[in-house]
C-alpha cells in the first residue's frame, strides 16, 4: 500500500508556514494533500494559523480570536476561504480545528468546505469537534489526532492521525482490521519516513513532503 503524503502547513521550507504561498508551492510541486490549522477570528471567520497567539509567526501580538479577520489579513494571516479559492479542485485539504468543543466554529468550517471545496478531511485533538462535524456534514471524513500513549489506548471509532513515534505494527493492523485509516505526523527525517512506509500507514503528514515522495519509490 502506498501512503498519501500530506504537506504539513504547506511547503514551508523557505516559505511561511500556513501561508497561501506555501500551499501554492506544494500544489505546484505535485502534492495533492495540504494540511492547515484553523481558528476563529473575533468576527467568527475561520482563519489559518497554527498557534493560538500571533507572536511567533506574525508581527502581531495576542490571541488570534481577539482580532477581526480584516486585522488578521493585514498581518498576513489568510482565511480558510482564501485557501479554498486558491486551491486546485482536485486538492484535498486536511483541516485541523484548533479550539476545543466548538460546535458553531465547526459548522462555519464544514459549511465553507461543503460549499467551496468538498475534498477535505477534518481533524482535531478534540473528539467533540469530530462529533460536531459528523453530525453537521456526515459525508465529510474526519480523523482523530493522537499525541500521547494514554489517548492511544482508547479504541477510537474514527480514523486516527498519530504522533509517529507512538505507532507500532499492531496498532496499524488493528485499525485496518476495523476498516479505519492510520496517519502519522509529523514525519520529517529519512529514517522516520522509511519506518512509516514499512509499517503501512495510510497517510504521512510531513514538513518535507517531497522527501517522503522520493522515499516512497524505495519501498
Amino acid at each position: 500500500m502506498t501512503p498519501i503524503i500530506v504537506a504539513h502547513r504547506g511547503l514551508h521550507a523557505q516559505l511561511a508556514e500556513n501561508s497561501l504561498a506555501a500551499f501554492a508551492a506544494a500544489e505546484v510541486a505535485g502534492i495533492g494533500y495540504l494540511e492547515c490549522d484553523v481558528w476563529p477570528s473575533r468576527d467568527g471567520v475561520p482563519v489559518i494559523l497554527h498557534d493560538q497567539t500571533l507572536d511567533r509567526t506574525t508581527r502581531g501580538h495576542g490571541n488570534v480570536f481577539d482580532h477581526t479577520a480584516a486585522e488578521l489579513a493585514a498581518l498576513g494571516v489568510p482565511s480558510l476561504a482564501d485557501l479554498l479559492r486558491q486551491s486546485n479542485a482536485d486538492t484535498t485539504l486536511v483541516v485541523e480545528i484548533k479550539p476545543d468543543d466548538s460546535e458553531d466554529f465547526v459548522r462555519a468550517v464544514v459549511d465553507l468546505l461543503a460549499k467551496q471545496h468538498p475534498l477535505a478531511i477534518v481533524q482535531s485533538f478534540d473528539f467533540a469537534n469530530l462529533q460536531h462535524s459528523q453530525r453537521i456534514a456526515p459525508a465529510l471524513p474526519v480523523a482523530m489526532l493522537i499525541e500521547n500513549a494514554a489517548r492511544l489506548r482508547r479504541p477510537w471509532p474514527v480514523p486516527i492521525h498519530v504522533r509517529h513515534d507512538l505507532i507500532e505494527p499492531d496498532l496499524v493492523e488493528s485499525y485496518h482490521a476495523a476498516g479505519l485509516a492510520v496517519g502519522a505526523w509529523t514525519v520529517n527525517q529519512p529514517a522516520e519516513i522509511r519506518t512509516m512506509l514499512v509499517l503501512g500507514v495510510d497517510r504521512i503528514i510531513s514538513d518535507d513532503p517531497l522527501l517522503c515522495e522520493n522515499l516512497k519509490s524505495e519501498i
